[in-house]
């Protein structure tokens, strides 16, 4: 898979949708095949845990609370980790059948304004 404007090849519109098109597709599959996504979504899910937790105490209602504020529905999963797997299967779900799948340059970081020479 070649990025739309390196050196590699002209670009293209029909070179831009392919590009775009495979990597929706190796996202996808990332997501359906790599523990690795599984772990950063738990990790992510745990963060967000963490406050509710601090507030409730209860690290149940603190995933619910969590999942609830992504827009999934009770029953929900008893732990960090198979909820990390339920997203992890729902997001390459949606990948699989995107009809648009935008791809753009990273962003740079933001950095302070410098004050002073």
């Amino acid at each position: 898979m070649v990025a739309p404007g390196s050196n590699a090849h002209r670009w293209s519109a029909a070179g831009a949708a392919r590009f775009a098109r495979e990597a929706r597709a190796s996202a996808a599959e990332y997501l359906r095949r790599s523990t690795l996504a599984v772990e950063q979504i738990e990790f992510l899910l745990r963060t967000g845990m963490h406050v509710y937790h601090r507030s409730h105490g209860d690290a149940r209602r603190a995933l619910a609370q969590v999942l609830a504020g992504c827009g999934y529905e009770a029953p929900f999963p008893d732990d960090a980790m198979a909820a990390a797997r339920m997203i992890a299967h729902d997001e390459a779900q949606r990948l699989s059948r995107a009809q648009l799948y935008v791809v753009s340059p990273d962003m740079p970081m933001w950095s302070p304004p410098r004050h002073g020479p």
